[in-house]
């Protein structure tokens, strides 16, 4: 039973490596790319596979009689490790059916983390060999300044890179959680809901405060301010709406799913886009790799619904009681399956999962076919301008005619 988490684990290491590589080959021609493209594209591939394969496995226990590939129908021994290191949980025995699932999300996070530390000490250990300035410590670094030209240096980079309305946004925003926090604890007392809303106030800092933190050498400091936006974004649809305001209509969850797998793409866009240094990135690298570290925010989502389920009485993020509607959107594309009974505890994070992946792959297609399409413009442009400006050489023929 504990040898699949094993290969979970391998397939987070190893994927690791594999993406690397298939990154370095996709940006081939333009050659020089950063350690920390190759660790995000590296790590992000491996979720990607393992998203893909749970989905595989899904659909072969929903369309196949009897078949249970997720092992839902399965009561894990409590001397497996998992148990001896995290404890029992709260969750009980209705959380059961969740915990290969689950435990496989937790070894391939832990698989692909090792995969990263060991991917970023090579490279790192190659460049201070030879020499090189391409490792993770190299081209980010700027001059170590004081705190109050850092500042000054922040607040015009912000300004320079953010529209005046949508650093409004994040005040607004920040306003509207201050008040469901206050409107929540006067009707309700304190509730688990009130903690998740400060959690999520705090996370409206979070890109500033990183910035911040890690100014000096690493690319973390160097996060574009958009990326908070797109993140104000996901909080205010995933904490504000159903925390604050208590506005959950049926399947809520699955539409927020769609919404946060689209909102990443863009967000790992603007990353691998910060992360160029002056290069072109081939638009399928660029897109592959957007698509790959959302994949990364899907499976980490559906980790920490699992884990908050597990320790936190009354927390029943992964809906383990479950049973969607005979008119949802999923029955009526895909019809009601061979109705096994060991899928329906896994029913809602696998329709997560699915409903995401599906986002993130119609956003990551069309990322693509924009990158494409404004790179032939640019070059249309560059040609009108250089047929204009009329080419060097052919004004060197004219002179010598």
């Amino acid at each position: 039973m504990e040898t699949q988490f094993y290969l979970t684990f391998a397939l987070g290491f190893f994927g690791v490596f594999s993406g690397s590589a298939l990154y370095d080959f996709l940006c081939r021609k333009t050659g020089g790319l950063t350690v920390f493209q190759r660790f995000l594209f590296g790590t992000g591939f491996s979720y990607m596979l393992f998203i893909l394969l749970q989905t595989v496995l899904f659909f072969v226990d929903y369309y196949v009689p009897g078949a249970d590939y997720q092992c839902a129908g399965i009561v894990l021994r409590p001397t497996l490790l998992f148990y001896r290191i995290f404890g029992q949980g709260k969750g009980g025995a209705r959380q059961l059916p969740m915990h290969v699932t689950d435990l496989r999300i937790l070894f391939l996070l832990l698989g692909a983390l090792v995969g990263g530390i060991v991917l970023l000490s090579v490279f790192e250990h190659k460049n201070k060999k030879a020499g090189g300035t391409n490792g993770l410590f190299y081209g980010y670094t700027f001059q170590r300044k004081r705190l109050g030209a850092y500042i000054a240096d922040e607040w015009r980079a912000l300004r320079k890179e953010l529209y005046v309305l949508e650093y409004f946004s994040w005040w607004m925003l920040r306003g509207l959680m201050v008040w469901a926090m206050i409107r929540r604890y006067r009707r309700d007392g304190y509730i688990f809901e009130i903690v998740l809303l400060g959690v999520n106030l705090a996370a409206t800092f979070s890109i500033p405060l990183i910035r911040f933190l890690c100014f000096k050498k690493l690319f973390l400091g160097r996060l574009p301010f958009r990326v908070q936006t797109f993140c104000n974004i996901l909080i205010f649809f995933g904490s504000f709406l159903i925390h604050g305001l208590g506005a959950v209509f049926q399947n809520y969850d699955k539409y927020l799913h769609v919404i946060s797998g689209a909102v990443v793409v863009v967000i790992g866009f603007v990353l691998i886009r910060a992360t160029r240094r002056g290069r072109s990135l081939p638009a399928g690298a660029t897109a592959l790799a957007s698509g790959a570290f959302s994949c990364v925010v899907i499976t980490l989502w559906e980790l920490f619904e699992f884990f908050a389920d597990y320790y936190i009485p009354g927390s029943d993020n992964q809906n383990l009681q479950y049973e969607p509607p005979a008119d949802v959107l999923f029955f009526r594309v895909f019809g009601t399956g061979a109705q096994n009974p060991t899928l329906a505890g896994v029913l809602d994070t696998d329709l997560d999962i699915f409903f995401a992946l599906f986002s993130c792959s119609i956003f990551t297609v069309g990322l693509y076919v924009f990158l494409r399409l404004a790179s032939r413009c640019e070059m249309r442009r560059l040609s009108a301008r250089r047929e204009k400006e009329g080419s060097p050489y052919r004004d060197a023929v004219t002179i010598e005619k």
